[in-house]
């Protein structure tokens, strides 16, 4: 994740679901703070975090939802 910038893309596929989030905010904050982790049903966003400096801090990654495909699997 560290190695992500703004403009990045993601690509996370789960349950038949192709979903790829362009990254847009990247923050570097200390262990406790949350002021960076917001939630809202209205919008569709990922958010990634990750330790970092030998876990003396944390990386926030926010993204938005850029592309949706269902993936069929063929047997």
């Amino acid at each position: 994740l560290h190695k992500l910038k703004i403009g990045s893309t993601v690509k996370i596929i789960s349950d038949n679901k192709e979903l790829e989030y362009k990254i847009t905010n990247r923050y570097i904050v200390e262990p406790n703070d949350t002021s960076k982790i917001n939630f809202s049903n209205d919008k569709k966003e990922i958010t990634l975090i990750t330790c970092i400096n030998h876990a003396k801090q944390r990386l926030i990654l926010t993204g938005e939802l850029i592309n949706f495909n269902l993936v069929l699997k063929i047997k």
